[in-house]
């Protein structure tokens, strides 16, 4: 059963699929005669998500909103019939839950008494090869860091282990926090959990080498970086720890709840993590039992995502008892040398839970808002306090005994609204609780020794100190945090503020159930069209600006990239796609469809179909190999490939490189699903250029458009950092005619030499079990010219020749680069080439697919792939490649939460769709069986 929702909240099922057994509570007497009728059916129902069973009296959730079920009824004494179900199809109105995670924030006691402005008060525990660690929840940066073995000033515990590198070239790089700095080394490893969610196959950096990043006497041993990925140019970007979250299926929205209270540090520390709880990260959503009324939200900035990988909001004033400080310049425009040296420098302020109090972005600005606390008359300090003293204390670093607030005043924090309220009744207000900006004998007061020994009343909401307290940008850290939950809807790309409730307490253990409120998942349909260019005979429409670009739609890579303007003699588009590389970034090396290219990556605003997705990576073209002279841009002016397309998307997985970096993985962060399909017509060679023969579906797909009713399954292979960038499947076996075709060598294996077209440019290469799903290959190829030789000669009884026909025209006939005059298909009507892949999926080509005639009577072979052939790439194939061929006629599904492909004969391949075509809930055939079993009494 397939849902649509438009509702703000993703909508949820109880878990019925798998999990829950219902089994009978009656038991036949002995003198009972039992009759059991059990009948097995297909239905369409929800993927199902590794979520506990539901239980009798448990809550389910629908629609978003929490129900109590209502306890199961007791059994009474049957005297002539029972009926029993022993497995239940989810009733009609279940939806898929999707997974969530919740984590306890734990305290770290690395407070301002002991760390000054280093200090990091809170942790989350992460458990990463069997080790937990307490890594800080930051989300000014985008990170997953640990304390790794070679990391010789690193207080244990470590991650020990061999592990494989996670980026191109040199896996090791330096990271500077507001805090410290760290050398790191990026690797892949198996698996991370967070929480109850395990997911499996994650990049991350281990700690070589600690500068000041955990100050002494800190419990934690690392960073989890929440935020976007940064500027892709900049060094150590490993993919994002939410971006793998997102990946798996978690909704793309995160929640953190502070306590107000901090719990002094224990006299005898207990080694692991600290069993206290004063907070919770909230993954996938946010509970709206734990906020009083409504969530207040303020826009995200594009800007942030340019400069830097936080969460940019607009700050627009401050007021302290009613009175809005005058700030000397913008505290929303960062002070050089913040961001990437060229990049935009719009204004925004940060959101960073990473950072302890609100920091200003110059010193004129942090000395107005000082100047304006002292003058506000909020605490009354003991007579005889010194000026000395009094400055000290608003520097954050001392606290006074018997100074007390006055118990009156207000200290304000306005955001930008969203403005859907209009002017500024739409602004979203903050009222900072003065016993959160100033503390007495908490952690944050009580030291013991420096300048918190003495226990007092101590300024902690604002860092004022002129000389621990310089930032290029203004940072709102923990003090917005602490009572509150704030909303990270990367989806919809805002923040929402909320009041924290009474109850259920801050401290009560979180639970992945309390989570309701969910982003809106977004989705969108690009149309593909015909080229007529054989070797490349579909495109997709991508627009940046006034400019668009047609792109060939690309499975077996990664890499979005367009002729740049740079690049004007050997990429033969005109005119070149607009777009120049970024200020500062280095070129880089890479192959496109098996020519070597040089990129320099950039940053824009693109249009998919009905989709803006804003600040992402694109990498301009400004260098292309000319040999072979047509591997990738036909350079012969008039042909049918000359000017047919200006560049290639990727639409392969992350991989464990840091470049390129996917499209894909920019769509996801933005909010989509991690799903895509792509549907292609019957034909997709002989339409005119610019006919609709297709469309690619981002987030999902349209079950409208499957003419069978349901997908065929098959599973995908080796995806994560460490299996490469393909989507990989395995083939059972290939038949013509249902007569198996015996191959000399494993259709499956991969050679060594794939994926090292030169030295200087290597790719992940795939497992050596399985073939690749290859958009960019035009018909099916096998891994060597023995393979392919067998299954051309299983089609030469269905092709009749001339009698004046030589051996050489016949060798090019199959090659596919001569077409025959005169050349027959004989007894091909109704005998399919069927391709067998694992888990029962079945691709059957009818044999007439494979051969084309054009309108003068020529017949060529069109659908096999050949060594020197027509196919683009030349040189013999190393692993079997299943290419156009298998997806015309079909719709193909990439469900890459569920790590599987769907199949599906299509139809309405060239109607134009919207995003509102695809299935809010993507569906798989689940058989469900039932059995009936009637007790007669006697």
């Amino acid at each position: 059963h397939t849902t649509h929702t438009h509702t703000q909240h993703t909508t949820h099922n109880t878990q019925h699929r798998q999990q829950q057994r219902t089994t009978a509570h009656n038991t036949p007497t002995p003198n009972s005669h039992t009759h059991t009728h059990t009948h097995t059916h297909t239905k369409a129902v929800p993927l199902a998500t590794k979520m506990p069973p539901v239980v009798a009296g448990q809550r389910k959730r629908r629609s978003g909103v929490w129900r109590a079920s209502p306890p199961t009824m007791p059994m009474l004494p049957l005297v002539l019939v029972v009926v029993v179900v022993t497995a239940l199809v989810p009733c009609a109105d279940a939806l898929i839950a999707p997974p969530l995670a919740v984590l306890p924030i734990v305290p770290t006691h690395c407070t301002l008494d002991k760390a000054g402005a280093a200090s990091e008060p809170y942790g989350v525990v992460v458990e990463i090869q069997g080790t937990s660690f307490v890594l800080i929840p930051d989300t000014g940066s985008a990170n997953l860091n640990v304390n790794g073995p070679a990391c010789i000033d690193c207080v244990p515990p470590l991650l020990t282990g061999t592990f494989p590198p996670a980026m191109f070239g040199d896996a090791n790089f330096n990271i500077s926090y507001n805090t410290g700095a760290a050398r790191l080394s990026a690797v892949a490893v198996p698996a991370v959990t967070f929480g109850k969610l395990t997911v499996p196959d994650m990049s991350l950096s281990l700690i070589t080498a600690a500068d000041e990043l955990i100050p002494p006497g800190c419990n934690f041993q690392g960073v989890a970086g929440l935020g976007y990925s940064g500027p892709l140019f900049v060094a150590g970007n490993v993919v994002p720890p939410l971006d793998f979250l997102a990946g798996v299926g978690v909704p793309n929205a995160f929640a953190i709840q502070l306590c107000k209270a901090y719990p002094p540090e224990p006299s005898t520390p207990t080694p692991g993590p600290p069993a206290e709880q004063v907070g919770a990260l909230f993954l996938g959503g946010y509970p709206s039992t734990r906020i009083v009324g409504s969530m207040q939200f303020t826009p995200l900035l594009n800007a942030m995502r340019v400069s830097g990988s936080g969460y940019g909001v607009t700050l627009s004033s401050v007021t302290i008892n009613d009175v809005a400080v005058s700030f000397p310049s913008d505290v929303n425009v960062p002070a050089p040398p913040f961001g990437v040296p060229g990049a935009p420098t719009s204004a925004f302020t940060v959101v960073d839970s990473g950072t302890t109090r609100i920091w200003f972005n110059t010193a004129a600005n942090t000395q107005a808002v000082r100047t304006a606390l002292a003058a506000a008359n909020l605490v009354t300090f003991p007579a005889g306090t010194s000026a000395a003293d009094i400055e000290a204390f608003w520097d954050g670093l001392h606290p006074i005994a018997n100074a007390t607030l006055t118990g009156a005043g207000s200290i304000t924090l306005r955001l930008a609204g969203t403005g859907s309220g209009g002017g500024a009744s739409d602004e979203v207000v903050l009222a900072l609780d003065l016993d959160v900006v100033f503390a007495v004998g908490t952690g944050y007061a009580a030291g013991a020794g420096g300048a918190g020994s003495t226990v007092g009343l101590q300024q902690v909401g604002f860092c004022l100190s002129a000389t621990q307290c310089d930032t290029p940008v203004s940072l709102l850290g923990d003090t917005v945090f602490k009572g509150r939950v704030v909303y990270f809807d990367r989806a919809a790309r805002q923040i929402g503020f909320g009041t924290a409730a009474e109850a259920p307490a801050c401290a009560s253990p979180p639970l992945v159930a309390d989570i309701d409120q969910f982003p809106s998942p977004l989705f969108a349909v690009a149309p593909i069209q015909a080229t007529g260019c054989p070797a490349h005979p579909i495109v997709l429409p991508v627009t940046t600006g006034a400019s668009t670009a047609m792109v060939l739609p690309d499975t077996a890579s990664s890499t979005f990239a367009v002729a740049g303007s740079d690049c004007p003699f050997n990429c033969f588009v005109h005119p070149p796609f607009a777009g120049d590389p970024q200020p500062d970034t280095q070129p880089y090396h890479t192959i496109l469809n098996h020519a070597n290219a040089t990129l320099n990556p950039s940053i824009t605003d693109i249009t998919i179909g009905d989709l803006d997705v804003s600040s992402v990576v694109i990498n301009a073209i400004s260098a292309i190999d000319e040999t072979p002279p047509d591997a990738f841009f036909d350079k012969t002016a008039g042909s049918a490939c000359f000017n047919a397309f200006q560049g290639l998307w990727g639409l392969g997985p992350r991989n464990m490189a840091a470049l390129p970096f996917p499209l894909l993985n920019a769509l996801v962060g933005a909010g989509l699903p991690n799903a895509f399909a792509v549907q292609l017509c019957p034909d997709v060679q002989t339409p005119a250029k610019g006919e609709q023969v297709g469309s690619v579906f981002l987030g999902g797909y349209a079950s409208a458009n499957v003419a069978s009713g349901s997908l065929a399954y098959t599973p995908l292979k080796h995806l994560g950092p460490a299996g490469g960038q393909f989507y990989q499947v395995r083939i059972e076996g290939v038949t013509v005619g249902g007569t198996s075709v015996v191959f000399p060598d494993d259709v499956n294996f991969a050679g060594p030499g794939f994926g090292s077209d030169t030295a200087s440019s290597p790719r992940p290469l795939p497992r050596n079990d399985s073939a690749i799903l290859d958009t960019g290959t035009p018909g099916l190829w096998l891994n060597s010219a023995a393979n392919t030789e067998a299954l051309l000669d299983s089609l030469e009884a269905f092709v009749s020749f001339p009698a004046t026909t030589t051996a050489t025209e016949k060798a090019a006939f199959w090659k596919g680069t001569q077409a025959i005059t005169g050349a027959q298909l004989q007894a091909a009507t109704g005998i399919d080439l069927s391709v067998h892949l694992e888990a029962g999926a079945e691709l059957a080509l009818p044999v007439a697919s494979v051969f084309s005639q054009d309108t003068n009577g020529a017949l060529s072979q069109v659908g096999i792939c050949v060594s020197g052939g027509r196919c683009p790439q030349r040189t013999q194939s190393d692993v079997t490649r299943l290419g156009l061929v298998v997806f015309q006629g079909r719709l193909v599904y990439f469900d890459l939460v569920q790590m599987q492909v769907g199949f599906g004969t299509g139809q309405r391949c060239n109607e134009l769709s919207s995003a509102a075509d695809i299935d809010r809930s993507p569906v798989v055939v689940q058989t469900t069986t039932t059995t009936t079993t009637t007790t007669t009494t006697t």
